[in-house]
């Protein structure tokens, strides 16, 4: 009976770790890192984004967890060598010294790209932030970043999301060549070992690095030696070999951690909102160079909503808002933030947008909810104390009343972004942008009014 439940406990953990790997993406082992300069690269760029056209939205997550699991093991045989004052490379510095800080940023990320767009079942953004990376040894730079970016400018056009979340897949794509660099570091460390004891494998004859720690090695025999020397293999071509491997993985290094640990972003989203094909369509008759940050988020996400919605891209929702705004004579910010279900409607039917006369039905519920309650809480009061005291009390319970109601209804209601300047001289906490109605006969009868209001004209 117990053996029964035992195995059967055992088939089903078994089962439970099977879906469990398979419900989560582990990346599969990348290539390294090689070095290009920034021309050659925006050529190969513009050929790689063509790949990229074609998505779908959506697909499988994927995880850090395998490449933080290959890091920390290097970490640790990194610090068993440091414990026993043993000798390390550069790369095993850089590594040693800075895990903690790749911890963190591990650690303070989501690295949630499932509902992004996905190209041959990986996130179109990752697979992209990977080609960056991969070609970038020695000069991973915001710099860099922001010029490759740019030259994508009619090439590809990426969603709102994938700008939002580039900087997150540039440091997946850092941090997936780190742990890369951390399987080479352990695979030197094996071959050491079994080097410097004089085991000789025939098989492995082949790899610069094994060969170079079996020739240093004391242990090694003197017939294995001449065995080598016969089949063509010489110290110096291999020692050059090995101390190649080492400067490469030096040089990744530095790339890597610099990367991570020295600057803030790799590419912010506002450099992003600006190379969009939406961006580009609404400033063509809109002004937005002064419009502050938190606001055009607000304006592109509500265009990436839309988009989603209606199942269209979000140049031809620029477009369409534009369009809209112009034919209304109004602000593009109106119709996104106050229009949103009109404008989304009419590009689902391909026609203008119709406004709807606006009924006070839920302020007409709110006060009949007041009065009513109002009225009840008074009568309960009036049949237990006395209808002169009721009457005495009738104000107050109207406002306590108020009150509550106003407090549940403050919980409910959705917080609505108020629409924002950007200028040096007003303080971000008070930015506001006010509208003003009145009529001026004429110029001075204007600047009469803006001084009235606490402006003063230039």
């Amino acid at each position: 009976m117990w053996y029964s439940i035992c195995l059967l406990c055992a088939i089903v953990l078994v089962c439970c770790i099977i879906l469990r790997k398979k419900s989560q993406k582990i990346f599969p082992e990348k290539k390294g890192m090689r070095q290009r300069d920034i021309e050659s690269l925006k050529k190969e760029i513009f050929s790689y984004a063509k790949t990229l056209r074609s998505y779908k939205q959506g697909g499988q997550s994927v995880t850090v967890k395998n490449a933080f699991r290959r890091i920390q093991k290097t970490y640790r045989l990194i610090s068993a060598k440091v414990k026993k004052n043993e000798p390390v490379s550069e790369a095993e510095k850089w590594v040693y010294e800075n895990f903690h800080s790749v911890y963190t940023k591990i650690f303070s990320k989501r690295f949630d790209f499932s509902a992004l767009p996905y190209v041959h079942d990986e996130p179109r953004i990752l697979l992209f932030a990977r080609f960056l990376v991969e070609n970038s040894l020695n000069e991973l730079s915001r710099e860099r970043i922001k010029g490759c970016m740019n030259s994508l400018n009619g090439v590809l056009s990426w969603t709102f999301e994938e700008i939002v979340h580039f900087d997150e897949a540039m440091l997946f794509a850092v941090l997936e060549q780190i742990a890369v660099l951390c399987d080479r570091l352990q695979y030197i460390e094996y071959y050491r070992k079994q080097g410097n004891g004089g085991v000789f494998i025939k098989e492995d004859v082949e790899k610069d690095v094994y060969l170079y720690f079996l020739l240093q090695s004391e242990k090694t025999t003197a017939e294995v030696k001449t065995y080598l020397y016969k089949q063509g293999y010489r110290e110096k071509t291999i020692s050059i070999n090995y101390h190649t491997v080492l400067l490469n993985n030096a040089e990744t290094a530095k790339t890597l951690f610099t990367a991570i640990c020295e600057q803030e972003g790799f590419f912010t989203v506002w450099d992003g909102i600006k190379n969009s094909d939406a961006y580009q369509v609404i400033s063509q008759d809109y002004n937005l160079e002064n419009v502050s940050y938190d606001t055009l988020k607000t304006y592109f996400s509500c265009i990436e909503r839309i988009a989603k919605k209606c199942d269209v891209s979000e140049r031809y929702v620029a477009e369409r808002l534009a369009e809209e705004a112009k034919r209304e004579n109004t602000d593009p910010s109106v119709l996104l933030l106050d229009e949103e279900k009109a404008l989304r409607k009419a590009i689902l039917r391909g026609k203008p947008i119709q406004r709807k006369e606006k009924k006070n039905t839920a302020e007409k519920i709110y006060i009949a909810v007041l009065l009513v309650l109002t009225a009840g809480l008074d009568a309960a009061l009036g049949y237990f104390v006395g209808v002169l005291y009721a009457g005495l009390s009738l104000v107050p319970i109207f406002f306590f009343v108020e009150k509550v109601i106003n407090e549940i209804l403050s919980y409910r209601n959705k917080k609505k972004e108020s629409p924002k300047m950007a200028y040096d001289s007003v303080p971000d906490e008070y930015a506001v942008t006010v509208v003003f109605r009145f009529f001026a006969r004429g110029w001075n009868n204007f600047e009469n009014i803006s001084f009235k209001l606490g402006r003063y004209l230039p």
